[in-house]
């Protein structure tokens, strides 16, 4: 404990707030010590009021969902840092695919899920993950009512600006 830097000495709380101003640094933080990799950690874990995630879209097609979350650059390395920490907890198996590069803005993660079994898990995983405000959620072609009581519950405590359904069948 003696060996600590000045940073690693400071309060818990305050570290957090330098952790919410720099949000991209979060891996590299990691490895400086294990101190430090223990306090990012604990931060990941909160439920911070930072946005992390800029938008999330819901394609719902024939035989699958498709769920894509679009992360601003400078968040995506603490968003990634959740998703890691929390998926042991969630016993989520499903796959999410960073599907640009992670340099680029925003970083857009996919997830398809094709068993409707599994939507309730990953979307508590998801939601755990992303924090307390989202800036936009798009629903396109979600008629299914379960997938839509399933959603409903994933938003709830959640804050978010704009909001966009698209369908192109309005009744049977």
């Amino acid at each position: 404990m003696e060996n600590q830097s000045y940073f690693e000495k400071l309060p818990r709380e305050l570290v957090w707030e330098i952790f919410e101003y720099t949000p991209s640094s979060v891996f590299e933080l990691r490895q400086t010590s294990s101190v430090l990799r223990s306090l990012v950690d604990e931060f990941a874990m909160q439920r911070s009021t930072i946005v992390l995630v800029q938008e999330v879209r819901f394609f719902q097609e024939t035989d699958h969902i498709t769920i894509a979350l679009f992360i601003p650059k400078h968040t995506s390395s603490l968003f990634e840092l959740r998703l890691k920490l929390r998926r042991p907890a969630c016993r989520v198996n499903v796959r999410v695919t960073r599907v640009n590069h992670l340099g680029s803005d925003p970083t857009i993660y996919d997830v398809k899920l094709r068993d409707h079994s599994e939507i309730t898990r990953v979307l508590a995983h998801l939601k755990v993950c992303m924090g307390k405000r989202i800036v936009e959620v798009r629903l396109s072609e979600c008629t299914d009512n379960n997938t839509l009581n399933t959603i409903d519950e994933l938003f709830n405590g959640i804050q978010f600006r704009q909001l966009a359904v698209s369908c192109q069948t309005l009744s049977d």
